[in-house]
């Protein structure tokens, strides 16, 4: 009884320091707006190294504030913020969607008002699909943890419920949905060479660096330099998959799951992929999720 009341007071007082962490940076947030300082973001789909990337543009000292996103769409927005808010117990997080709140008027209305520069990363489809999935398990498998150490929950269930319930096209899109509809940046206007593993443009006040994750420890430090003029020491990894609470599942998932040719295929042909993977890392990606040798 005496851990179960230390339990639920040390949540508690986590929350708290979440909520004032998170209202501390909105407030800044806030009169940086106010007094239209120039802004990067990293504005990209989740579960591609936004934290890694925020983390070492900071490491950089550019003395200029540091925002991370996956969502400016002004519907995409208006969504999650209701979905946040209608949790029970919510507080003020969480941050990323609390930021977008605040930037989303900002670039509808006052897009030109200061400099944005943006970085972006690129993740292959099905991979950043499976670390998504395992990062919200509990939404789809209540109490997880538990039950699968328990073997109450099959791989095979799994997989069911990965490819039947979880929403597959959100990367296939969001260039077009979440950088294309905030700041009208069309990115497969610009040819990626993927010797270089990245790709910059500029339009006007807003300047774009988009990496490929699978490039990024080749390129990274280029490409820094080249958006930023200044090169980090080393990438600051953060949130990394394999150290999450799921780490053991998800390395069972990686290891044995096959996915069906038709997903794979529905995955792979698309634009997004075709623009900027060649049809050797395709194969290899559906060699990879599809029939094991």
């Amino acid at each position: 009884m005496m851990n179960e009341l230390l339990n639920a007071l040390r949540k508690r007082y986590y929350k708290f320091l979440e909520n004032r962490s998170v209202s501390g940076k909105l407030a800044d947030l806030t009169q940086q707006i106010a007094e239209k300082q120039d802004l990067i973001l990293v504005h990209q789909m989740g579960r591609a190294a936004s934290m890694t990337i925020t983390n070492t543009i900071r490491s950089l000292n550019l003395n200029q504030p540091v925002y991370h996103t996956h969502w400016l769409n002004p519907k995409s927005v208006k969504m999650r913020v209701e979905r946040v808010n209608s949790w029970q117990n919510a507080g003020a997080g969480p941050l990323n969607v609390r930021v977008a709140e605040l930037l989303c008027p900002e670039i509808e209305h006052h897009l030109d008002g200061r400099h944005w520069r943006i970085i972006s990363i690129l993740r292959e489809p099905v991979a950043r699909n499976v670390s998504a999935f395992f990062l919200d398990i509990e939404r789809f498998f209540p109490n997880f943890y538990k039950r699968y150490q328990n073997k109450e929950i099959s791989l095979s269930e799994m997989k069911e419920v990965f490819l039947n319930e979880f929403p597959h096209e959100m990367p296939l899109d969001w260039f077009e949905v979440e950088m294309e509809g905030a700041f009208g940046l069309n990115v497969f206007d610009q040819e990626y060479d993927d010797r270089k593993g990245y790709l910059t443009l500029e339009d006007n006040n807003v300047s774009l660096l988009v990496i490929k994750l699978e490039r990024l420890n080749d390129c990274y430090k280029e490409a820094f330099k080249t958006f930023f003029g200044k090169e980090p020491e080393a990438l600051v990894n953060t949130h990394v998959t394999e150290n999450d609470k799921c780490s053991s599942m998800y390395k069972d998932f990686l290891r044995e799951v096959v996915l069906p040719e038709e997903y794979l295929s529905k995955m792979y042909d698309c634009n997004y992929v075709r623009h900027f993977f060649s049809e050797k890392e395709v194969s290899e990606f559906k060699n990879k999720w599809g029939k094991r040798d």
